[in-house]
């Protein structure tokens, strides 16, 4: 990393994944930090950082009927 590096957070990759809760899970038992997304119509998303800080989304799409946005309620109860 460079030296002066800043970290981005507005311009970042989104990722399309599957399963985002199970994903959101595992990063968190992993201690890495997740975020709920605010909803968007078709995705479940959330954000991420790599390890020098830069902001990746991790969207999942969803049926259109059935958008929600991400919550506790979503990973409470997993081992």
């Amino acid at each position: 990393v460079e030296e002066g590096h800043r970290p981005s957070r507005k311009a970042h990759p989104a990722l399309l994944v599957e399963n985002l809760p199970a994903l959101a899970h595992r990063l968190e038992m992993a201690g890495v930090p997740f975020t709920a997304g605010k909803p968007l119509a078709g995705y479940r998303r959330g954000d991420t950082t790599d390890p020098f800080g830069n902001r990746i989304e991790l969207m999942e799409r969803v049926g259109v009927h059935g958008v929600r946005s991400l919550s506790a309620p979503d990973l409470a109860g997993r081992d």
